[in-house]
């Protein structure tokens, strides 16, 4: 009866640190997601304000020759 509660508590045991591990993975996961997010964000709105630049001063130019 003893080994049977032993090996009970070792299978609990077993469980619950697998579970820690899958549930961290998937946390580490969400926050690298996250700062790549934040990366691409940053590009976009790099690239979108150089786009807006060129286009106002696009739009100088054709003011000027009319």
């Amino acid at each position: 009866m003893a080994t049977n509660d032993k090996m009970m508590w070792l299978k609990v045991l077993i469980g619950l640190i697998i579970s820690l591990l899958i549930v961290g993975a998937g946390a580490g996961a969400n926050q690298l997601d996250k700062k790549v997010n934040k990366e691409v964000f940053e590009l976009h709105e790099t690239y979108q304000d150089t786009q807006f630049a060129d286009i106002k001063d696009s739009l100088k130019r054709i003011e000027e020759k009319l």
